[in-house]
């Protein structure tokens, strides 16, 4: 689950900007979404609506060969990222 603030990525007066980040983020599994953004979603044409994450393909293009998630690494990141607390 991702939650987030929504922001008007290009001005809140630009029509359609409240929903950018998240159809940016099309794809990802969960996300929490805020019951008046996803009227807006709603009221979109299904086709501009286009998945642009892939967990499976994005995961090959990431190659940090220095990181690895292990139990230890994971526990260290969430004691440090004041956001997972």
């Amino acid at each position: 689950c991702m939650p987030a603030s929504w922001r008007p990525s290009r001005g809140a007066d630009v029509d359609g900007s409240d929903v950018d980040e998240i159809l940016a983020l099309a794809g990802v599994d969960e996300m929490t979404i805020p019951p008046q953004l996803l009227d807006l979603l709603s009221s979109l044409e299904s086709s501009s609506v286009v998945r642009k994450c892939n967990a499976e393909s994005d995961a090959v293009a990431c190659n940090d060969p220095d990181f690895t998630l292990t139990e230890e690494s994971y526990a260290s990141y969430w004691e440090t990222n004041g956001c997972g607390k």
